[in-house]
């Protein structure tokens, strides 16, 4: 018998903690598993309160001790968030799974970081078989918290510790390419690397600048930052003619140069702003003839030929201060 919401008899002896009517109940014929309209069966109510009686019983009894609510969470995910230390042994003393985070991304061990205990690592990943799950291969609370635009969990995240550079993708150029100029800034106050390398990005430049090219505001907080802006103005074609453009896919092999990203449409009507802004951080440089082109194409643009010295499109080698 259950009531509307679909809740059971035996949920109600198991927030009672009374084992007892939970046997009871069991031998009478109802359902170990079932579950109500949240998709909260009796095991996971058990770990919520910290009914560690019946939870022992129904664990015993053949319960699912990985089980789900409908929202994702799971109730090792549950008892962590409410604190019950001595659930949570138990739990993971009878295998179960820490690798599932819950409906925000974050692991049972990252929530009970956040709430003090300190036991727990906050730099806790994801296993690689749940990692490949996901096309960016993502792995830490950070990240899923960073992707999801939750700045809070962020926060705490970062004030327990939590590493800035553990995932495949940093979490900086994920903030990054979605604006979130908060989220960077807290990285950044933590120790996030702007001149990280990927290797899924094999570039001659920090690949960040792939991500914030089109901030002016967020590109110069990057340089600000120690964003190196001198490899931007290296070249393999220099003054020379450059051959035609590839896209990525046609040769995963080849290393990208700067001149090359920002003659992508949806980077070319930029390239002004960002060369301009670029100069300010290195000393004189002697533009390539693609950049050169890219800033005759705007007559607004030919003072920034001027600010890297270059005063005609012939120029020489480039030099850089090293």
């Amino acid at each position: 018998m259950s009531c509307i919401q679909g809740w059971t008899a035996l949920q109600e002896a198991v927030v009672r903690n009374n084992v007892e009517i939970c046997d009871m109940l069991l031998k009478a014929g109802a359902k170990i598993n079932i579950t109500n309209m949240y998709g909260i069966s009796p095991l996971f109510t058990a770990a919520q309160i910290g009914s560690m009686d019946a939870l022992r019983f129904l664990i015993k009894q053949g319960a699912d001790i990985n089980t789900q609510a409908a929202d994702g969470n799971t109730a090792l995910f549950e008892a962590a968030k409410n604190r019950h230390e001595g659930v949570v042994e138990l739990l993971l003393s009878q295998n179960a799974d820490a690798n599932r985070p819950g409906r925000n991304g974050l692991l049972p061990l990252h929530v009970a970081a956040q709430n003090g205990n300190e036991p727990y690592d906050p730099n806790a990943m994801l296993s690689e078989e749940r990692s490949s799950l996901y096309e960016d291969r993502r792995r830490t609370a950070l990240y899923f918290s960073v992707a999801n635009v939750n700045l809070d969990a962020v926060r705490l995240l970062l004030a327990h510790g939590a590493s800035t550079g553990l995932d495949t993708l940093p979490p900086l150029m994920v903030a990054s390419r979605q604006g979130a100029v908060r989220t960077v800034n807290l990285l950044l106050q933590h120790g996030a690397d702007v001149n990280v390398s990927v290797p899924s990005l094999t570039t001659t430049f920090p690949p960040l600048l792939m991500f914030c090219a089109r901030d002016p505001p967020l590109l110069k907080l990057m340089l600000d930052h120690g964003l190196k802006a001198a490899p931007c103005f290296t070249c393999s074609y220099g003054h020379k003619p450059h051959p035609p453009l590839k896209s990525q896919s046609e040769d995963r092999t080849r290393i990208m140069e700067f001149c090359e990203m920002v003659s992508s449409p949806t980077i070319s009507r930029w390239v002004g702003p960002i060369v301009d802004l670029l100069l300010d951080y290195v000393g004189h440089v002697t533009l390539c003839s693609r950049l050169l082109e890219h800033l005759d194409s705007y007559c607004e643009w030919s003072r920034i030929k001027d600010k890297a010295g270059n005063n005609n499109s012939s120029g020489l080698e480039l030099m850089l201060p090293f």
